[in-house]
C-alpha cells in the first residue's frame, strides 16, 4: 500500500491499562497498524476519564482528560 510520505498517525481514544473496551479496541489498533506499516510511526493519545492517571506504555505521547475541554 503507498502511504504517500506519511511519518506518523496519531490515534486518539482510550489506552490500555484504562480497563474499558474503546482502550482495548485503540491498542489493538495502534499494534496492528504498527506492525503493518513499519515506515510509519504510530502512537496513541488517550483519553483519561476524571482524576484518573494511568502508567502508560511509550507508545502514549500525550495524554487529554475526558472532562476537559481545553486539553482536546
Amino acid at each position: 500500500m503507498d502511504t504517500n510520505g506519511l511519518e506518523r498517525v496519531a490515534v486518539i481514544g482510550g489506552f490500555l491499562p484504562r480497563q474499558c473496551g474503546i482502550a482495548t479496541f485503540t491498542t489493538d489498533l495502534t499494534q496492528a497498524l504498527a506492525a503493518e506499516y513499519e515506515d510509519i510511526s504510530f502512537f496513541a493519545v488517550p483519553v483519561n476519564d476524571e482524576g484518573a492517571r494511568y502508567a502508560y506504555p511509550p507508545a502514549v505521547r500525550f495524554e487529554m482528560n475526558q472532562q476537559e475541554l481545553l486539553s482536546y
